[in-house]
């Protein structure tokens, strides 16, 4: 059905606006591989003031989107939340734990805290400085999110050494390497900057350790 619509949008015997509206009336009655674009999903919710419905839950859980563009998933999920951080930032957080749980569900073979490491490490932006606010609030809902879906681990930390190996496994001086790592750490929630600071340029001292901003 799919394929019909779109090659019948190609010849101009319908609008643009028909497929997705299909599509959309699709993912209600729980179909899947219906591959909805972010503006797709961010349509979507906007019509639903940015709660959940069936359509929104069966596209973040659609299993199908792992075999037509795995590589995706996260990145698409990522495009997702910052226009609802855009443009519902009081729902944010709520999104973000439900983003997780989807991925959870979706690749049950990374445990939970992994997945929360993968979204901040892929969301790090290190020289989008206007990238800095969302990242900053995903930091802080994936902390919140354990209260709802349990232990997260230090998310902030994981994607901190794992940004640290793949800097310093760059060819590139390491004035240059050093110079990335801080402007990255720059990026992060100030609560997070001197213990990511202390755990990647004194590694044998402790993340939590305290000290000044």
């Amino acid at each position: 059905m799919l394929a019909l619509l779109e090659a019948m949008e190609r010849r101009d015997y319908i609008t643009s606006d028909e497929p997705a509206g299909a599509r959309r009336q699709l993912r209600a009655s729980g179909a899947l591989g219906t591959e909805p674009t972010t503006q797709e999903l961010i349509e979507d919710a906007r019509l639903s003031g940015f709660g959940l419905t069936g359509g929104l839950a069966n596209a973040l859980l659609d299993p199908t989107v792992l075999r037509v563009r795995p590589g995706d998933v996260i990145h698409s999920h990522l495009d997702f939340l910052r226009e609802v951080f855009g443009e519902a930032p009081d729902r944010f957080d709520e999104w973000v734990a439900r983003v997780l749980d989807g991925l959870q569900t979706l690749l049950r073979e990374l445990p939970l805290p992994q997945h929360a490491e993968n979204l901040a490490l892929l969301a790090w932006q290190p020289f989008e400085e206007a990238d800095s606010a969302f990242f900053q609030a995903l930091i802080r809902a994936l902390r919140s999110a354990s209260a709802v879906l349990g232990p997260l681990g230090d998310p902030v930390l994981g994607a901190t050494r794992a940004l640290a190996t793949v800097i310093d496994s760059a060819l590139y001086p390491t004035a240059v390497k050093l110079a990335v790592m801080r402007t990255a750490i720059d990026r992060l929630p100030i609560e997070d900057r001197n213990r990511m600071r202390l755990a990647v340029f004194t590694p044998n001292r402790p993340a939590g350790a305290s000290g000044a901003n």
